[in-house]
């Protein structure tokens, strides 16, 4: 049996409402985030951000080369806020 860590499945609350998450998953040395998203009602808040800083200081720890993801070629607000956070983009389909 392999240890899974429970930080693969994160829910961003605000005052205990779950504003959104994130999904993510080891592949081929790099950590994989698979899904991330944030409800309508938290979109105008820093609940993204926030979800960003999560994800990124938890898994920034030596065991993994690299972080990625895929997102739409239309989602501004996503490629922004991964930018923001010093992700490069090395590939459009």
């Amino acid at each position: 049996m392999q240890r899974v860590d429970p930080f693969h499945v994160i829910i961003l609350t605000v005052d205990g409402v779950a504003g959104g998450g994130l999904i993510s998953g080891p592949e081929c040395g790099s950590i994989f985030r698979y899904w991330s998203w944030i409800f309508p009602s938290h979109r105008k808040t820093r609940l993204g951000m926030h979800g960003m800083r999560v994800f990124d200081e938890h898994w920034d720890n030596g065991k993994f080369h690299k972080a990625f993801t895929f997102v739409r070629p239309e989602n501004e607000v996503a490629l922004a806020l991964l930018r923001r956070y010093g992700y490069e983009q090395s590939a459009l389909t």
